[in-house]
């Protein structure tokens, strides 16, 4: 049994699942628990937190993949960017 597909595109798609998955797991673990331990915040206001967010993130995520669709991913990444920076 194989672990890995062929060398090409898809070992590059599941190298960087792999990745992104590990990676999102350690985030929402550590801030699970920076928020409970360090600022304070109830299970509960954590988990609707959390909720809320990603709640966001996929109303938000077809209207994004439009507008990439429409002006490019580059552009809409610097437009998110700026955005972000000015709302900071």
């Amino acid at each position: 049994m194989r672990l890995l597909p062929d060398p090409g595109p898809a070992r590059t798609l599941a190298l960087s699942t792999l990745i992104n998955t590990v990676g999102r797991g350690t985030w929402l673990t550590a801030s699970a628990l920076f928020l409970t331990r360090s600022v304070g915040l109830t299970v509960a206001q954590v988990g609707l937190g959390l909720t809320l967010t990603a709640l966001v993130s996929l109303i938000a995520s077809a209207p994004m993949g439009y507008l990439a669709d429409r002006h490019g991913p580059r552009g809409l990444q610097l437009a998110a960017l700026l955005a972000s920076a000015v709302c900071t």
